[in-house]
């Protein structure tokens, strides 16, 4: 009898010793892919950050709608020969189309107003993202919001109105952008904050690359629409392009479009929209970087105030979210 109890212990020694072990295996792939989420969010912070820069650019040649063309069309065109998979467009795919458009919006509304206002300030609006993410999750989806996320909302959203209206702030300068540029930009951090709220649902169905691909085929087939007005109004701006508008663009498609979407949503899946949004953080700080290198923009007093009450605001609300 005792060495058959003792059999039966050995044998439950063995399955709890396996039970353990698969929740190890399990963790250990959890930690894994958080550790990847968050080398995606650098790597995706650091593309990202320069182009607003390159995107200026570009603009000062290429119309805003023919860039957004070229920029979404040559990006479906390598993410499909990549992953070998076509979106497919039919009835059933009517509601992820319809969730691409807003991502499609924002990039056209950063197109216009990147044009007008500073790359440092166009880069920087979008540290509001998580803000206006957590303000969206109240109203629409009954997120709960403590005096800490409230607070963080209140000082962003000062940070944010601030740089919005530097035009309007103490005196001129070319370094303070232009208050349609900037309104234009937010308008499109607004759009781009509710695509980023919905992807967690989205991804449900789709993965990371399925809805990178139906983004970037929406704004290529929309802007193909409008091309031929910009063309009546532009006429063959094509013919007197510098040289570096072809390394720009080079940038722009490979790195800061496919790469960057690409990463951002793997980042969504594997981690969540608010870790995601470390990415707003770094923004900022690289951009700068790259638009005084290349465009030899500099930082105003009243600037520096709005991006840290911005960024404040952001690490009160994440922090608190992260937590609670």
């Amino acid at each position: 009898m005792s060495s058959l109890s003792k059999k039966t212990l050995n044998f439950c020694d063995i399955i709890n010793l396996c039970q353990i072990a698969q929740v190890a295996n399990i963790k250990k792939i959890q930690f894994t892919s958080s550790k990847f989420a968050i080398f995606a969010i650098l790597v995706a912070a650091f593309l990202s950050s320069g182009m607003s820069p390159f995107a200026k650019i570009v603009l000062q040649t290429v119309p805003p709608l023919s860039f957004t063309f070229i920029r979404f069309f040559f990006a479906f065109l390598i993410l499909v020969i990549f992953t070998k998979k076509i979106p497919k467009l039919s009835k059933e795919h009517i509601p992820v189309i319809l969730f691409s458009l807003l991502s499609t919006l924002n990039v056209i509304l950063f197109a216009y107003g990147i044009n007008k206002t500073t790359a440092t300030i166009g880069q920087a609006l979008y540290a509001g993202v998580p803000i206006v993410v957590l303000t969206l999750s109240y109203f629409f989806l009954m997120e709960k919001l403590t005096l800490k996320k409230v607070i963080g909302v209140l000082i962003g959203f000062i940070g944010v109105v601030i740089m919005i209206l530097l035009p309007m702030i103490g005196s001129e300068s070319i370094h303070k952008g232009d208050i349609f540029g900037n309104i234009t930009i937010f308008l499109g951090v607004v759009l781009y904050s509710i695509y980023t709220a919905l992807s967690k649902r989205m991804q449900k169905k789709y993965s990371p690359i399925e809805l990178t691909s139906y983004f970037f085929l929406t704004t290529a087939i929309v802007q193909l629409f409008f091309l031929p007005f910009e063309l009546l109004k532009y006429g063959a701006w094509w013919n007197n392009l510098n040289p570096f508008i072809y390394i720009a663009f080079a940038y722009i498609i490979l790195l800061s479009t496919v790469f960057y979407y690409f990463l951002y949503q793997y980042a969504i899946k594997k981690a969540s929209p608010i870790v995601t949004s470390m990415i707003f953080y770094l923004q900022p700080a690289v951009a700068y970087a790259w638009s005084y290198v290349l465009l030899s923009e500099r930082l105003t007093p009243e600037f520096i105030i709005g991006t840290g009450l911005t960024l404040f605001g952001v690490y009160l609300t994440t922090t608190n979210k992260a937590h609670s």
